[in-house]
């Protein structure tokens, strides 16, 4: 994976996840209940803060209404930077990714009244 597909698809999804995208997430892998620290961290603390931000900003901001679709997003963006991770070709610009979904979600998230 390249550095700027990796930053386009992570970015459009928070984008999407946290204006209420229309189309729901599939389930999570295993049932795992979404949003919970069941997948375990990144190893990125980058995208550990993003992680715990968004989460927080979900479960005390977010209307129930639209809650369970962003826990999936939540959920999805926990496996895919995980296995990023994993690769060490994307580990090395997984950083500056998650630093840049952080800003951007900082921004749609704004509505909700989270604080980042």
């Amino acid at each position: 994976m390249t550095r700027q597909f990796v930053t386009v698809v992570l970015l459009a999804g928070a984008v999407t996840f946290a204006c209420g995208g229309d189309k729901p997430a599939p389930p999570t892998p295993g049932g795992a209940a979404a949003g919970t620290t069941a997948g375990g961290e990144t190893g990125i603390a980058e995208c550990d803060e993003y992680i715990r931000k968004y989460e927080s900003c979900v479960r005390t901001h977010v209307p129930a209404a639209q809650r369970g679709q962003l826990e999936q997003g939540l959920e999805q963006y926990r496996t895919t930077w995980r296995a990023a991770a994993a690769q060490p070709a994307a580990r090395a610009s997984l950083a500056d990714t998650c630093r840049q979904a952080i800003t951007t979600t900082k921004m749609a998230t704004s509505t909700f009244g989270c604080q980042w």
